[in-house]
């Protein structure tokens, strides 16, 4: 899954890096969740232009992992007040 990040969250990189360092440690525990994926430079994250835009935007690269999104679960859209499809 590619994320590119707006400019707001792109100057935050140590936040990014937090996010990546979270989901490593969830799979060090046994739970399944994405992974960041290193560039071929060995970055996990890479600090890039987007067309017609002059602010760098963070980009991250992170695995799939097949299942439902947590928004679609019919618990999650209760607590929340929407409701069910």
């Amino acid at each position: 899954m590619l994320k590119i990040h707006n400019p707001e969250d792109s100057a935050r990189t140590d936040v990014l890096e937090a996010h990546n360092a979270a989901m490593q440690h969830c799979t060090a525990a046994g739970i399944t969740t994405n992974q960041p994926v290193c560039s071929s430079s060995g970055q996990q994250i890479l600090l890039t232009k987007v067309k017609g835009r002059k602010q760098l935007h963070a980009a991250r690269l992170l695995s799939y992992v097949p299942g439902r999104l947590m928004g679609s679960a019919p618990q999650v859209r209760r607590s929340f007040g929407v409701r069910p499809w």
